[in-house]
């Protein structure tokens, strides 16, 4: 499995194979399937069976669901070393989310009555799918409240720090994103226009830079004092830049 970077222990993401030794990692993996997935491949898809369990071996894979309108609504991104899905998956008969690979992806695949039969082999293994459910839904319980009660330049500010955690690239101090303002817009449940002119607020604050398909994320710490409150002045130059913006238009 690649090395993942250090994180908090507060923030990381439990992985499958944590705490199992390479012969044991090894030995699983060796019953499983194993394809590549090209970018903008289906991996699976809403309403399917559940036939399979999915490891992200290499790659980014985005996990989604539509709502009640027809908006696609980004649940989460799998990176290596995460089961893809909803892991809730696992007490129902039908898949809950859709899968689709980002950049060229390496899945590992196992047929469910296989995969329990290795878990009973392997209580560790348990463990880690119970861990990886807690985190899961705790992670979502916490966006859910934060999009229900806070405005949406914080659930942005806070999606893009959790991101550069998640899947950032450093890049000479700063954290290149790989991902479109439409694919945050789906994250932070907000319409693409109020995203586009935050963001546009916020390059010219130094905050972020836009790139095709990507985001920089250069001061890091400013976008965390706006979530901490720290930048009340900030708020006033977004919202007067927003403002100023729409009269404009």
């Amino acid at each position: 499995m690649p090395e993942r970077r250090e994180e908090s222990p507060t923030t990381r993401t439990p992985e499958l194979f944590d705490g199992l030794s390479d012969s044991v990692r090894q030995s699983i993996l060796s019953a499983s399937v194993q394809r590549v997935f090209s970018s903008g491949e289906k991996i699976f898809l809403e309403g399917e069976p559940k036939q399979k369990l999915f490891l992200l071996v290499q790659g980014l894979v985005k996990v989604s669901q539509v709502n009640s309108k027809g908006d696609e609504v980004i649940l989460c991104l799998n990176v290596p070393g995460q089961v893809i899905g909803s892991l809730s998956d696992m007490v129902g008969s039908t898949l809950t989310s859709s899968a689709l690979a980002l950049q060229s992806s390496k899945v590992a695949m196992w047929s469910w009555p296989s995969f329990q039969a290795i878990m009973e082999r392997f209580p560790l293994l348990l463990r880690n799918v119970q861990e990886m459910m807690v985190h899961q839904i705790t992670e979502l319980s916490s966006r859910i409240c934060e999009i229900s009660t806070a405005p949406v330049e914080i659930c942005l500010a806070r999606a893009l720090i959790r991101l550069t955690d998640q899947i950032g690239r450093r890049v000479d101090g700063h954290f290149e994103v790989s991902l479109t303002q439409q694919g945050l817009s789906q994250i932070v449940g907000a319409g693409a226009f109020h995203v586009n002119h935050l963001l546009s607020a916020w390059e010219r604050q130094g905050l972020v830079t836009r790139r095709r398909c990507l985001i920089v994320v250069r001061d890091l710490a400013g976008l965390k004092g706006l979530c901490e409150g720290t930048r009340r002045g900030a708020y006033k130059k977004v919202e007067s830049a927003l403002v100023s913006s729409h009269l404009a238009g």
